[in-house]
């Protein structure tokens, strides 16, 4: 059963080696044993280790998410550039492992509205960015209803409430108190702390899962991040920063905020832990971005992750 679930969770190395050959600068992703390394790297955060041969399951709905993006990234020639209707399809097709995750596991959610939100940034005219996120929404839905309906189906009718007991503020089951059920003890009550709450999370000063662990693939990602948006935003045409990695980007940042309002608890953050290493990578490309400065890119990168890979910690 342990090395059933390992395999299982192995899954998610495919969809991450696909985002390594696509959204980091041009000479990594262009180097087949880069990506191996980074998909790799990707696998060995201190949650997905911790959860590896147990039933949170986290870390095979974060397979199928990943493998949204995946789709993403891979047929973002077509998402870009083909026939509005081939992009349509595209984008539900990449939607539909995404939907299917959150129909498995509801926390999932928040991954859906990234993705939607994502959708905005592929370079089209923006009636079709809005088709396209339609599209995105479309084949999300059809997931959910393929993996949850069943299930959503049988709440209905033995609770009146087709998630029971969440958002029973909503459906007003009389078998639930009237309230969320959501668990939002370890959301920050403090500015500051949300601000920080990466930091806390690794100093151990906020519990984020119950117990301890060390891993810098998150905070690294969120600083990089915070110097990187800015350069980002005056639109710097030279900045290393393909049309997957723009759109992974997006997801990442819409993600985090969302679930950082909703839950902060740190293994509904799996799938970005598991993106950190090729968005660091990407990341650490926009800073240090001149032509004459990309082997400074790329040990910049390298010795990163490998700090990163030395120090991290699982939880247990």
């Amino acid at each position: 059963i342990g090395a059933l679930l390992g395999a299982l969770y192995g899954l998610a190395y495919a969809p991450l080696y696909l985002l390594a050959r696509t959204v980091p600068p041009a000479p990594v992703r262009r180097s087949g044993p880069a990506a191996m390394v980074l998909a790799a790297l990707g696998l060995t955060g201190a949650v997905a280790i911790a959860e590896s041969g147990t039933t949170f399951v986290d870390n095979l709905m974060s397979a199928l998410v990943l493998s949204g993006l995946a789709v993403v990234a891979v047929a973002m020639p077509s998402l870009a550039r083909a026939s509005p209707m081939r992009a349509i399809i595209w984008a539900a097709t990449a939607g539909f492992p995404v939907g299917l995750a959150a129909g498995f596991k509801l926390t999932m959610a928040v991954y859906c509205v990234a993705f939607v939100l994502a959708a905005l940034v592929v370079p089209r005219r923006w009636p079709e960015r809005m088709a396209l996120a339609v599209a995105a929404g479309v084949g999300i839905g059809i997931g959910l209803l393929v993996a949850g309906g069943p299930w959503f189906a049988i709440m209905w009718v033995k609770t009146g409430n087709p998630i029971f007991p969440y958002l029973n503020q909503v459906f007003q089951s009389p078998l639930a108190m009237v309230k969320s059920y959501r668990d939002d003890s370890g959301v920050p009550d403090r500015l500051w702390k949300a601000l920080l709450f990466p930091f806390l999370v690794v100093s151990r000063q906020v519990m984020a899962t119950g117990v301890p662990f060390f891993d810098l693939r998150v905070p690294t990602l969120y600083v990089l991040a915070i110097i990187a948006l800015p350069l980002l935003a005056i639109g710097r045409r030279h900045l290393p920063l393909n049309l997957a990695a723009r759109f992974v980007l997006v997801f990442a940042v819409v993600a985090y905020v969302l679930w950082l309002v909703l839950f902060s608890i740190w293994r509904y953050l799996l799938p970005i832990e598991m993106l950190a290493p090729v968005l660091i990578t990407a990341l650490v490309g926009v800073i240090v971005s001149a032509a004459r400065m990309r082997r400074a890119a790329i040990l910049a990168s390298a010795a990163l992750l490998g700090l990163i890979a030395l120090t991290t910690r699982p939880a247990d």
